[in-house]
């Protein structure tokens, strides 16, 4: 995997995961709406779908690929731990921001590692390795997003991923708006008020 740094003035870094299509720098625009002064860090999947880029294979009927997922996911923690340490972002606040397909392996990554991570954006997450419980975090902040109308999240799916997460006794927010799976500014003006509260 790959990733961009753009520079920033603060001591709060934000790593961003794109979603289907997207690429490492493609919501750095998201990111500074949230914090103008954050360090943002964009990290490109490496799978392509009809020539898409993401982070791990959806099959043929929807499904998510488990040993594509478990691979990737730990490709992925890898490559923050990397990046903390080289930049030493050890004592910086730390921010992951996933949407749709980011928003799923940032969730794949809290299920299998522990982190360095405090805070979590998941703008319209799926639910992934239903058979994993998240991992007991030293204290987790979860900002979750859906639509009402989303064709690839049911609302139980997204009840389900909630309970979850507050069963590993992270402190959650869930934000749902009417539409579908795209991405609304108040879901933005709802995060930032979240991450400014922490």
């Amino acid at each position: 995997m790959k990733y961009t740094i753009h520079p920033g003035d603060n001591h709060h870094v934000i790593f961003h995961l794109h979603g289907t299509g997207g690429t490492a720098a493609g919501l750095f625009g998201l990111g500074q709406m949230l914090d103008e002064d954050a360090i943002l860090v964009g990290i490109d999947g490496e799978v392509f779908e009809h020539g898409m880029r993401r982070y791990f294979i959806r099959n043929a009927d929807g499904s998510f690929d488990e040993k594509s997922l478990n691979e990737n996911t730990d490709q992925l923690h890898a490559l923050m731990k990397e990046i903390i340490e080289k930049h030493q972002f050890e004592d910086y606040k730390l921010t992951v921001l996933g949407y749709s397909n980011g928003a799923n392996i940032a969730q794949s990554l809290l299920k299998k590692h522990q982190t360095q991570i405090q805070n979590v954006l998941l703008f319209h997450p799926a639910p992934t390795l239903m058979d994993k419980p998240y991992l007991k975090q030293n204290k987790m902040n979860v900002f979750m997003t859906g639509g009402a109308e989303d064709p690839f999240i049911s609302q139980d799916a997204f009840k389900t991923v909630k309970k979850m997460l507050k069963d590993a006794d992270y402190d959650v927010k869930t934000f749902m708006h009417p539409g579908g799976h795209e991405l609304i500014h108040e879901e933005i003006i709802e995060a930032k008020a979240f991450l400014q509260k922490i």
